[in-house]
């Protein structure tokens, strides 16, 4: 059964956003020399963010950082060093600051309940 008008048409149009948005990621990842563009993957962080939305980061410094912000970073290792070079990248919500690093959320009390970390 062939596709409607309307039908390969949308695609054709989602298949060119996607396009634009890849070739986006790698002219500007390569510029900077990582990328700078995320695709969110999971819901742990509905309502603020949503399965397939792009979050566009920029490096801040560490002391900049607030309680309330939402980062972007690599899970540490079990012994709580960063960087993790297989660790996932999450995109959380800082909800306390301590002497020993920040401690993130997810924004879904769901699917997150606790922080991360533990708090000290």
């Amino acid at each position: 059964m062939p596709l409607s008008k309307n039908v390969s048409r949308g695609l054709t149009y989602v298949l060119i956003v996607v396009v634009i948005v890849v070739g986006a990621q790698l002219i500007v990842g390569s510029a900077l020399g990582s990328s700078p563009v995320y695709v969110v993957v999971s819901n742990s962080m509905v309502p603020t963010l949503q399965i397939g939305d792009l979050v566009i980061a920029h490096s801040v410094p560490y002391s900049s950082i607030r309680v309330g912000q939402v980062i972007i970073f690599t899970e540490p290792t079990s012994s709580g060093t960063c960087p993790n070079p297989f660790g996932l990248t999450v995109v959380h919500r800082v909800v306390q600051i301590t002497s020993k690093g920040l401690i993130t959320q997810g924004d879904d009390r769901i699917t997150n309940p606790r922080p991360d970390e533990p708090g000290e």
